[in-house]
């Protein structure tokens, strides 16, 4: 039998600001950090958004753990083959108004001469971790 738990949070709708940091990676993008600023949004029955932009992810969260489907983006060239690039966001709400989060960039080639391309075989060539935390703002 599973209990109640006392010290679960809930998110608020809001605009939430914090800072980021693309690590070390295997795409050899610049490691860097920055502000960011997600809205949360559409709260409905665990479902909701989260803008960050220029993305908006949609989302659903359990107990505190929030995980949003991915954004694809097709940056093909020709019409044999694609280069994609899929955003995984996920958070856990550490508080009533703190979040730590991960985004995971993962880009992929599909298709005829991705090897000519990317440098690359066909598949997910590589990842960017970009963690983040954020409070809500008053």
């Amino acid at each position: 039998m599973r209990s109640c738990s006392h010290f679960a949070f809930e998110l608020s709708e809001g605009v939430w600001v914090g800072t980021y940091a693309l690590l070390e990676n295997e795409c050899d993008a610049e490691p860097s950090t920055g502000d960011l600023e997600l809205v949360v949004s559409n709260f409905d029955r665990g479902s909701f958004t989260v803008a960050v932009e220029p993305f908006e992810y949609a989302c659903a969260i359990e107990g505190v753990s929030a995980t949003c489907d991915p954004l694809v983006y097709d940056e093909s060239t020709g019409d044999t083959l694609s280069v994609l690039s899929t955003a995984n966001l996920s958070f856990t709400l550490e508080s009533e108004s703190t979040m730590s989060g991960l985004t995971l960039i993962e880009y992929s080639c599909v298709g005829e001469g991705c090897e000519d391309v990317t440098g690359q075989p066909e598949g997910v060539f590589c990842t960017v971790d970009v963690p983040f935390g954020a409070t809500l703002r008053e």
